[in-house]
């Protein structure tokens, strides 16, 4: 719900002040969202303003968002505490901003000669540095993959605080330096029997330990593993939580969709229940679009949840909902490892695909995207092992923790299947009881209602938002601004917005969907893998698709160097 700000200085700058942290609020928060007045923190070489405080941990002048389940977690010089979080901590000589495992709330950060400026959102950075350079990788990552891409910011000078690492600064000697732990697989020698019943204890001890006010928390219900597990532990300690559900009127009367899963898993346990109707007609699409890009800051393109523009988010914040219970995990990945699986479907299927998978984009001038020397496979590496480190250290802080980002200025976030000990452990399993979550759906699976899980999503379909007429109208609209005002080649954007169209083809989209989801599930994995050797997929988004993304690229180039200026205007 909160987002923080801490700006750290040698000498105190005039544009460093509580009146222009609290203008920042009306700036970077969405227009649907009336926030708490924001807490604003002074100490020696420091300010701290935290927007729409609703829910944030504080001690003395250290801030914590999230879960945190360690007493000494505002201290510097301490480890990291368990839970999901992100944390600004602070004592009389040092300021400390701290990460989780898998930097599932992302911090970022940036400086000058005198100033160090830590945030909860790219946006405040920049604002406070007052630079902002567009950096070209960036906007190809958001064009190819509908993300920023690993530990990547709009702005040059901004940088993302990695998954599992604590930035120390020295605000005496004016020098810092971050101590980072990169994810380590190392399959610990047990039988499957022992990693099974390590891995249901861990489970169970965290999710014993593990906070939930059912005045103020809501968890989020869905059709599959994930929320289940935390249902059926929850319900037991907490029988009067709340849980929820939203999607299309019709999801809830669609047999093994999300909605009508979660409403059979509720009743099963007794708990209160709520679907909410998400209505994709009510908002005008520019409002829908650019409430979406205010609220993550355009670093992800997964618009589907947020056509009713923000509407059931807003809900909850005006009800007083404090906090969303989110089954978000590590467990493993997919695909399985066969011998015919290459790298390249293992890094597509972690969401990184790059503009030289997309044909229709590799002939135009587009910046090079590489993945950086630590996230490339080791030379003797397992594949699987590979996959699941690239899944909890570029897809959990990269396309997770945006989503999470989105539904932050209204709700905060509770990860418990992020926590480190359900992690550490994780890490101990062999590749093959990670593939598609294996030894995790078992216990799911030996302990919950046998209830079958969803099929289909309850969420709109996002095609067909940007395939309906008045959205097309927007997109080609939009581009010609985009021309203007993005470093990407015009050729580029004239190409896509050429070959934008409208189109009254949901339910064959649909049939197609579901058609290929049978297929997938019931063809034996090497198939799969020989079929993709015979047939290159390119994973090609379709061009309205490639349009939004541009208009996001756009949009966010905008903010940004509006943003650089907004203090010195």
């Amino acid at each position: 719900m909160a987002e923080v700000i801490q700006i750290c200085f040698r000498t105190k700058p005039e544009r460093v002040n509580a009146d222009n942290i609290e203008r920042l609020s009306e700036r970077v928060l969405p227009d649907n969202v009336s926030p708490d007045p924001p807490l604003i923190i002074e100490g020696d070489r420091y300010l701290i303003g935290v927007l729409n405080p609703r829910g944030v941990h504080r001690r003395n002048d250290s801030i914590g968002l999230g879960t945190i389940l360690d007493e000494e977690w505002a201290t510097p010089d301490t480890q990291h505490p368990s839970g999901s979080y992100a944390i600004f901590r602070n004592d009389a000589k040092n300021t400390e901003f701290v990460s989780d495992i898998v930097g599932s709330r992302t911090i970022w950060y940036g400086s000058t000669n005198g100033l160090f400026v830590a945030s909860t959102l790219q946006r405040a950075v920049v604002t406070f540095l007052q630079q902002y350079t567009p950096d070209p990788q960036t906007q190809a990552w958001m064009l190819s993959s509908g993300t920023l891409g690993p530990y990547r910011s709009w702005a040059k000078e901004v940088e993302q605080l990695r998954p599992n690492s604590i930035l120390r600064l020295d605000r005496e000697s004016w020098s810092w330096e971050t101590d980072y732990h990169p994810a380590t697989f190392e399959t610990v020698s047990r039988s499957f029997d022992e990693h099974y019943r390590a891995l249901v204890n861990t489970i169970e001890d965290t999710l014993s330990a593990w906070p939930v006010s059912t005045d103020t928390d809501v968890l989020t219900l869905s059709g599959g593993y994930d929320s289940r597990i935390l249902l059926h532990h929850f319900s037991n300690q907490y029988p009067e939580i709340k849980t929820l559900t939203w999607g299309t009127p019709q999801s809830i009367e669609t047999d093994l969709s999300d909605a009508a899963v979660a409403k059979r898993l509720a009743d099963s346990y007794a708990v209160g229940h709520q679907f909410k109707p998400i209505r994709t007609d009510t908002v005008p699409v520019n409002v829908v679009i650019d409430r979406f890009i205010t609220a993550g800051e355009g670093r992800i393109d997964h618009l589907s949840g947020y056509l009713d523009g923000f509407a059931l988010w807003d809900e909850f914040h005006a009800q007083g909902t404090k906090q969303i219970i989110r089954g978000d995990e590590g467990f493993g990945w997919v695909p399985s490892i066969t011998r015919l699986t290459a790298e390249k479907y293992v890094r597509r299927g972690i969401g990184l695909t790059t503009v030289s998978d997309i044909s229709e984009l590799d002939k135009f001038d587009i910046a090079n995207q590489q993945l950086p020397d630590y996230l490339r496979r080791n030379e003797k590496e397992h594949l699987g092992d590979w996959r699941d480190r690239l899944y909890q250290e570029v897809r959990i802080p990269t396309t997770l923790a945006a989503l999470n980002t989105l539904k932050s200025p209204y709700v905060e976030l509770s990860n418990p299947l992020l926590s480190k000990e359900i992690i550490s452990c994780v890490r101990q399993l062999p590749s093959e009881l990670r593939d598609s979550k294996g030894l995790f759906t078992k216990y799911v699976d030996s302990i919950t209602p046998k209830i079958p899980y969803a099929t289909t999503s309850a969420n709109p379909d996002l095609s067909t938002f940007l395939t309906r007429t008045d959205t097309v109208k927007y997109l080609k609209s939009e581009l010609e601004e985009a021309i203007r005002s993005t470093e990407l080649p015009p050729e580029l954007i004239i190409y896509i917005s050429k070959r934008i169209r409208v189109s009254n083809s949901s339910s064959t989209t649909h049939l197609k969907l579901d058609f290929k989801r049978i297929i997938k599930k019931n063809t034996p994995r090497v198939i799969t893998d020989i079929i993709k050797r015979l047939y290159d997929d390119e994973l090609f988004p379709g061009y309205n698709r490639l349009g939004f993304r541009i208009i996001i690229i756009s949009k966010m180039n905008k903010n940004l160097t509006e943003d650089s200026e907004y203090l010195t205007n």
